[in-house]
Protein backbone atom coordinates (compact mmCIF):
# COMPACT_ATOMS: atom_id res chain seq x y z
CA UNK A 1 0.00 0.00 0.00
CA UNK A 2 1.54 3.04 -0.84
CA UNK A 3 1.64 6.89 0.57
CA UNK A 4 -1.43 7.83 -1.57
CA UNK A 5 -3.82 5.38 -0.67
CA UNK A 6 -3.10 5.93 3.15
CA UNK A 7 -3.95 9.51 3.06
CA UNK A 8 -5.84 11.04 -0.67
CA UNK A 9 -5.96 14.60 0.84
CA UNK A 10 -1.67 14.55 0.42
CA UNK A 11 0.32 16.41 -2.03
CA UNK A 12 2.76 14.59 -3.95
CA UNK A 13 5.97 15.87 -2.31
CA UNK A 14 4.72 16.36 0.79
CA UNK A 15 5.24 13.18 2.69
CA UNK A 16 4.68 15.36 6.49
CA UNK A 17 1.76 17.72 4.95
CA UNK A 18 -0.86 17.83 7.77
CA UNK A 19 -4.90 19.08 7.04
CA UNK A 20 -6.61 20.26 10.36
CA UNK A 21 -10.51 20.15 10.23
CA UNK A 22 -12.98 21.82 13.00
CA UNK A 23 -15.88 19.88 11.97
CA UNK A 24 -16.80 17.03 14.95
CA UNK A 25 -15.80 13.36 14.07
CA UNK A 26 -18.27 10.82 14.03
CA UNK A 27 -17.41 8.95 16.50
CA UNK A 28 -16.56 11.64 19.25
CA UNK A 29 -19.39 12.81 21.46
CA UNK A 30 -21.04 16.30 20.30
CA UNK A 31 -21.19 17.62 24.27
CA UNK A 32 -16.79 17.49 23.96
CA UNK A 33 -16.71 21.07 22.69
CA UNK A 34 -15.42 22.29 19.72
CA UNK A 35 -12.50 19.77 18.00
CA UNK A 36 -10.26 19.85 15.51
CA UNK A 37 -9.21 16.70 13.26
CA UNK A 38 -5.74 16.76 12.30
CA UNK A 39 -4.25 13.80 9.37
CA UNK A 40 -0.79 13.14 9.03
CA UNK A 41 0.52 11.91 5.64
CA UNK A 42 2.09 7.61 6.06
CA UNK A 43 0.06 7.73 9.77
CA UNK A 44 -1.31 4.04 9.59
CA UNK A 45 -4.24 4.96 12.20
CA UNK A 46 -7.29 7.32 11.82
CA UNK A 47 -6.90 11.06 11.81
CA UNK A 48 -6.04 12.52 15.15
CA UNK A 49 -8.57 14.67 17.42
CA UNK A 50 -7.41 18.22 19.14
CA UNK A 51 -10.07 19.02 21.40
CA UNK A 52 -10.23 22.63 22.35
CA UNK A 53 -11.48 23.03 26.15
CA UNK A 54 -15.01 24.38 26.58
CA UNK A 55 -13.29 26.66 29.35
CA UNK A 56 -11.28 28.54 26.81
CA UNK A 57 -13.33 31.59 25.34
CA UNK A 58 -13.97 32.38 29.12
CA UNK A 59 -10.08 33.61 28.73
CA UNK A 60 -11.77 37.01 27.86
CA UNK A 61 -12.80 37.52 31.69
CA UNK A 62 -9.14 37.37 33.51
CA UNK A 63 -7.99 39.46 30.21
CA UNK A 64 -11.12 42.23 31.02
CA UNK A 65 -9.68 41.94 34.34
CA UNK A 66 -6.48 42.50 33.69
CA UNK A 67 -7.52 45.43 31.73
CA UNK A 68 -9.47 47.36 33.71
CA UNK A 69 -6.61 46.29 37.33
CA UNK A 70 -4.36 48.68 34.75
CA UNK A 71 -6.57 51.16 33.69
CA UNK A 72 -7.34 51.64 37.49
CA UNK A 73 -3.41 52.03 37.71
CA UNK A 74 -3.43 55.03 35.86
CA UNK A 75 -2.08 53.67 32.86
CA UNK A 76 -3.72 54.76 29.52
CA UNK A 77 -7.06 53.27 29.44
CA UNK A 78 -6.43 53.13 25.40
CA UNK A 79 -3.45 51.35 25.71
CA UNK A 80 -5.06 48.45 28.15
CA UNK A 81 -8.21 47.98 25.65
CA UNK A 82 -5.81 47.86 22.94
CA UNK A 83 -3.17 45.47 24.17
CA UNK A 84 -6.90 43.44 25.63
CA UNK A 85 -8.26 42.92 21.75
CA UNK A 86 -4.92 42.50 20.67
CA UNK A 87 -4.60 38.88 23.00
CA UNK A 88 -7.90 37.87 22.07
CA UNK A 89 -7.25 38.11 18.54
CA UNK A 90 -3.44 35.99 19.41
CA UNK A 91 -4.93 33.70 21.29
CA UNK A 92 -8.18 32.83 18.54
CA UNK A 93 -11.22 33.47 21.15
CA UNK A 94 -12.28 36.05 18.67
CA UNK A 95 -11.20 35.82 14.85
CA UNK A 96 -10.18 39.41 13.02
CA UNK A 97 -13.48 39.73 10.68
CA UNK A 98 -15.46 38.71 13.95
CA UNK A 99 -13.41 41.56 16.40
CA UNK A 100 -14.17 44.15 12.93
CA UNK A 101 -17.94 43.48 13.34
CA UNK A 102 -17.95 44.27 16.49
CA UNK A 103 -17.71 47.79 16.05
CA UNK A 104 -20.24 49.96 15.89
CA UNK A 105 -19.61 52.85 13.48
CA UNK A 106 -23.18 53.88 14.39
CA UNK A 107 -21.77 54.76 18.08
CA UNK A 108 -18.86 56.65 16.66
CA UNK A 109 -21.11 59.12 13.66
CA UNK A 110 -23.40 59.70 16.70
CA UNK A 111 -21.07 60.95 18.87
CA UNK A 112 -19.61 63.08 16.66
CA UNK A 113 -22.86 64.72 16.06
CA UNK A 114 -23.81 64.92 19.78
CA UNK A 115 -20.19 66.97 20.03
CA UNK A 116 -21.73 69.10 17.17
CA UNK A 117 -24.79 69.78 18.89
CA UNK A 118 -23.55 70.78 21.91
CA UNK A 119 -21.13 73.38 20.13
CA UNK A 120 -24.13 74.74 18.45
CA UNK A 121 -26.21 74.76 21.66
CA UNK A 122 -23.48 76.87 23.26
CA UNK A 123 -22.62 79.13 20.33
CA UNK A 124 -26.29 79.54 19.25
CA UNK A 125 -27.14 81.06 22.62
CA UNK A 126 -29.67 78.88 23.72
CA UNK A 127 -27.34 77.64 26.62
CA UNK A 128 -27.48 81.25 28.04
CA UNK A 129 -31.23 81.86 27.51
CA UNK A 130 -32.14 78.79 29.84
CA UNK A 131 -29.81 80.19 32.55
CA UNK A 132 -31.22 83.50 31.94
CA UNK A 133 -34.96 82.09 31.86
CA UNK A 134 -33.35 79.92 35.43
CA UNK A 135 -31.82 83.10 37.36
CA UNK A 136 -34.66 85.49 36.89
CA UNK A 137 -37.36 83.30 38.19
CA UNK A 138 -36.82 85.08 41.61
CA UNK A 139 -37.71 81.69 43.23
CA UNK A 140 -35.60 80.02 45.89
CA UNK A 141 -35.78 76.58 48.05
CA UNK A 142 -37.57 73.63 46.49
CA UNK A 143 -39.13 75.44 43.43
CA UNK A 144 -35.40 76.41 42.63
CA UNK A 145 -34.32 73.02 42.86
CA UNK A 146 -36.63 72.07 40.65
CA UNK A 147 -35.79 74.37 37.67
CA UNK A 148 -32.10 73.30 38.26
CA UNK A 149 -32.94 69.90 37.95
CA UNK A 150 -35.16 70.23 35.16
CA UNK A 151 -32.92 72.84 33.29
CA UNK A 152 -30.13 70.50 33.62
CA UNK A 153 -31.67 67.11 32.69
CA UNK A 154 -32.87 68.93 29.59
CA UNK A 155 -29.20 70.44 28.38
CA UNK A 156 -27.81 67.00 29.33
CA UNK A 157 -30.16 64.69 27.58
CA UNK A 158 -28.87 66.71 24.77
CA UNK A 159 -25.38 67.61 25.39
CA UNK A 160 -22.70 65.53 27.13
CA UNK A 161 -22.97 65.82 31.10
CA UNK A 162 -19.16 67.72 30.73
CA UNK A 163 -20.88 70.24 28.55
CA UNK A 164 -23.63 70.54 30.89
CA UNK A 165 -22.04 71.08 33.92
CA UNK A 166 -19.44 74.09 31.93
CA UNK A 167 -22.75 75.23 30.91
CA UNK A 168 -24.84 75.49 34.05
CA UNK A 169 -22.59 76.04 37.34
CA UNK A 170 -21.75 79.61 36.52
CA UNK A 171 -25.25 79.65 36.52
CA UNK A 172 -26.20 77.77 39.68
CA UNK A 173 -23.39 79.46 41.43
CA UNK A 174 -24.55 83.28 40.43
CA UNK A 175 -27.87 82.17 41.47
CA UNK A 176 -26.71 81.70 44.93
CA UNK A 177 -24.29 84.41 45.32
CA UNK A 178 -27.30 86.97 44.50
CA UNK A 179 -29.42 84.86 47.11
CA UNK A 180 -26.41 85.24 49.86
CA UNK A 181 -27.41 81.42 49.96
CA UNK A 182 -24.22 78.77 50.42
CA UNK A 183 -24.60 77.21 46.84
CA UNK A 184 -23.53 73.93 48.19
CA UNK A 185 -26.66 72.68 47.68
CA UNK A 186 -27.74 73.87 44.51
CA UNK A 187 -24.14 72.51 42.77
CA UNK A 188 -24.69 69.19 44.33
CA UNK A 189 -28.46 68.49 42.50
CA UNK A 190 -26.07 70.39 39.34
CA UNK A 191 -23.73 67.37 39.75
CA UNK A 192 -25.93 64.48 39.71
CA UNK A 193 -28.69 65.46 37.69
CA UNK A 194 -25.83 65.90 34.60
CA UNK A 195 -25.64 62.12 34.89
CA UNK A 196 -29.51 61.81 34.59
CA UNK A 197 -29.32 61.32 30.57
CA UNK A 198 -31.72 58.83 30.69
CA UNK A 199 -34.80 59.71 27.60
CA UNK A 200 -32.09 60.21 24.64
CA UNK A 201 -29.13 57.98 23.58
CA UNK A 202 -27.10 61.20 22.89
CA UNK A 203 -26.22 62.20 26.72
CA UNK A 204 -24.07 59.60 27.43
CA UNK A 205 -21.24 57.40 25.44
CA UNK A 206 -22.78 54.31 27.25
CA UNK A 207 -26.18 54.85 26.10
CA UNK A 208 -24.99 54.36 22.29
CA UNK A 209 -22.83 51.64 23.14
CA UNK A 210 -25.55 49.90 24.34
CA UNK A 211 -28.28 51.23 21.47
CA UNK A 212 -26.87 48.55 18.44
CA UNK A 213 -25.92 45.73 20.01
CA UNK A 214 -29.42 45.46 22.07
CA UNK A 215 -31.50 46.93 19.00
CA UNK A 216 -32.67 49.96 20.55
CA UNK A 217 -34.10 53.00 18.87
CA UNK A 218 -34.58 56.46 20.45
CA UNK A 219 -37.90 56.12 20.65
CA UNK A 220 -37.42 53.27 23.08
CA UNK A 221 -35.13 55.60 25.62
CA UNK A 222 -37.83 58.18 25.04
CA UNK A 223 -40.79 55.84 26.16
CA UNK A 224 -38.58 54.32 29.22
CA UNK A 225 -36.26 57.20 30.41
CA UNK A 226 -38.71 59.87 29.90
CA UNK A 227 -40.77 58.68 32.87
CA UNK A 228 -37.41 57.87 35.20
CA UNK A 229 -36.13 61.34 34.07
CA UNK A 230 -39.17 62.71 35.55
CA UNK A 231 -39.27 61.40 38.74
CA UNK A 232 -35.57 61.71 39.32
CA UNK A 233 -35.90 65.74 39.21
CA UNK A 234 -38.46 65.16 41.95
CA UNK A 235 -36.32 62.67 43.71
CA UNK A 236 -33.36 64.82 43.87
CA UNK A 237 -34.83 68.25 44.26
CA UNK A 238 -36.68 66.51 47.44
CA UNK A 239 -33.83 65.24 49.04
CA UNK A 240 -31.56 68.41 48.30
CA UNK A 241 -34.16 70.38 50.24
CA UNK A 242 -34.57 67.50 52.62
CA UNK A 243 -30.79 67.54 53.18
CA UNK A 244 -30.32 70.79 53.14
CA UNK A 245 -33.38 71.98 55.15
CA UNK A 246 -34.50 74.19 52.12
CA UNK A 247 -38.24 74.99 51.16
Amino acid sequence: MNEADILPEAVEGSPTQRVASTEPVDNAPSTQGTQATVKVAGATTGPKVIRIPDWYPYLMVPIFAAMMATAIANFDIVLCASCACFGIVALKIMTVPEAVRCIELEVYIMVAFSLGLGAAMEKSGLAELLGYFVSSANIRGFPLFLLIAATTGIITNVVTNKACAQVMFPIVYSIYHELGIDPMAGVMLLVVNTSMALCTPYGFATNLIIMGPGGYTPKDFVKFGLPLNLFMIVATSLMASISYNQW
